[in-house]
């Protein structure tokens, strides 16, 4: 099977489960789904973002892991394009990130 032929079945495969999951899944929402796809056919392996609305009508998100564990929880926010904007800003940044370690604390 051709490269792009494997990439267009991995996308159909991972949207549509990314949909399932989380409703954020659309390319209009800032390019979530191709960077889902992307990462998808590199890892054979998919976390996910679960978009949440809680009862004042404010949305946060989670970040789970491949296990379903939870590895991050977003701050709140007021629109439904504010958080998804908050996904991106994960995706881009995180991959990014470095590790500092704060040494002023007792962590023992």
């Amino acid at each position: 099977m051709a490269r792009a032929d494997r990439a267009k079945q991995a996308a159909g495969q991972v949207g549509s489960k990314f949909r399932q999951v989380s409703g954020v899944a659309d390319a209009r929402a800032g390019g979530i789904a191709q960077s889902v796809t992307q990462s998808k056919a590199a890892s054979g392996r998919i976390g996910k973002y679960v978009l949440s609305k809680n009862t004042a009508g404010r949305f946060h998100f989670t970040l789970h892991a491949t296990n379903g564990q939870t590895i991050a929880t977003s701050e709140t926010y007021e629109t439904r394009a504010a958080a998804l904007n908050g996904i991106n800003s994960v995706r881009r940044n995180a991959v990014q990130a470095r590790l500092v370690e704060d040494t002023t604390s007792d962590s023992s």
